[in-house]
């Protein structure tokens, strides 16, 4: 069944890169399994793949990454004033947070999150969430690579003021919600 939730979450990612316009126009495309893409690791130490931009696969108009959402952990409140965002949920359970609500996600999920809408991502199960997540324009790759570092290198420690400064640098991209960073430290954090 697992694997099956895994076919179709890809099969979906591939059907939106078809539609993109920059793949329209790429007679060549691409094939991703689920283990490529480029391994970073965030700044709290676990990593995610950057599956599909312009550095891997050559998409012009979309971003694609998967990650594992430990049990605890939250991928926290945010807001995107560029674009819509999909999460599509291969494994696992928890709560997706939607603006002032909060709804039961799992396996076989797609969350929408409109353009400017808080959103974030809670695991309260006992199991990893495994989701992926796409973006149909480019963008937050930028902010996810000057928070992380390439698979093999020490992860970044950053001070608040690096922090502040690389959020200001990408604010159109992502906007944290300042109420949910009061207590942001390494123990539940994914960013």
């Amino acid at each position: 069944m697992m694997e099956i939730v895994k076919r179709i979450s890809l099969s979906a990612c591939f059907m939106l890169a078809l539609l993109s316009p920059a793949t329209a126009h790429d007679p060549k495309g691409t094939v991703i399994s689920p283990d490529e893409g480029e391994r970073l690791v965030r700044r709290w130490g676990y990593s995610f793949l950057m599956k599909l931009d312009e550095k891997n696969g050559g998409a012009k108009q979309f971003v694609v990454g998967s990650e594992i959402l430990p049990p605890g952990k939250s991928v926290h409140v945010h807001k995107h004033d560029y674009a819509e965002e999909l999460l599509i949920i291969n494994s696992g359970r928890g709560t997706a947070i939607l603006g002032d609500r909060k709804e039961p996600v799992g396996p076989g999920d797609i969350v929408f999150i409109p353009q400017y809408s808080w959103a974030g991502l809670d695991n309260t199960g006992t199991e990893n969430i495994d989701f992926l997540w796409l973006f149909p324009k480019p963008g937050i790759e930028k902010y996810f690579r000057d928070t992380s570092v390439p698979d093999g290198q020490e992860p970044k420690v950053l001070s608040d003021e690096e922090l502040d400064r690389i959020r200001a640098l990408h604010s159109e991209f992502v906007t944290y919600r300042d109420e949910d960073l009061k207590d942001y430290t390494a123990s539940s954090a994914s960013d």
